[in-house]
């Protein structure tokens, strides 16, 4: 399912609008990541997802399951595609 975005400016918009897949909560961070070029607080990285139409949530906290999808990752996968740099900090190990 696809969800028509207004150019905002944010990462995966271009002139006017644009169509954007919803992806699951990995897969947004990592294009956001992608897009930005720079290690991003998980806050931070799930608004971006959020308003560039990466991500859809039902849920009250989607802060709370992108940091728990993050540092598990991160903590339980030797081959994951992110590092953190700091408490909250997330990048693409490809990046450091």
């Amino acid at each position: 399912m696809s969800v028509c975005q207004r150019d905002r400016g944010l990462p995966g918009q271009h002139a006017g609008r644009t169509w954007v897949a919803n992806l699951d909560f990995k897969a947004a961070a990592r294009k956001v990541l992608e897009e930005m070029g720079h290690p991003l607080h998980y806050t931070d990285i799930t608004e971006i997802a959020l308003e560039s139409g990466y991500l859809s949530s039902t849920g009250h906290t989607p802060q709370n399951t992108m940091r728990a999808r993050l540092s598990v990752d991160v903590r339980d996968n030797p081959d994951s595609l992110f590092a953190q740099t700091a408490p909250g900090v997330y990048t693409l190990r490809s990046r450091i």
